[in-house]
């Protein structure tokens, strides 16, 4: 038995969990925002021996896109003008456990 912690974009959220739940994969869903670009994440804890099925299904409905994120440079000759950069977001990061014990009580 193996503790999988998915953390998908917020965006991805209702399809991955729609096709999990499908698949009679059961799942705990917390909200959560990521470090880096404070966006909303969602965070799965899904307690399975179907691990590969579980990773090809997250990774078939997590899609990753591009932004532009805005950033203020810091330093004195700088413009107050905001500058962007482009970072990848979506697609999934998976956390898989090994698990000493599992009750359903």
């Amino acid at each position: 038995m193996k503790l999988m912690i998915a953390i998908i974009n917020h965006e991805d959220t209702e399809n991955v969990e729609k096709h999990l739940r499908e698949a009679h994969i059961y799942l705990t869903k917390i909200a959560s925002v990521g470090g880096f670009l404070e966006k909303g994440n969602t965070t799965l804890l899904i307690g399975t021996d179907r691990v590969d099925e579980v990773v090809g299904i997250i990774s078939k409905y997590s899609q990753k896109r591009k932004i532009k994120k805005p950033i203020i440079p810091f330093n004195e000759f700088a413009s107050l003008t905001p500058q962007y950069i482009e970072v990848e977001v979506g697609g999934a990061t998976l956390f898989i456990l090994e698990l000493q014990e599992f009750r359903k009580i």
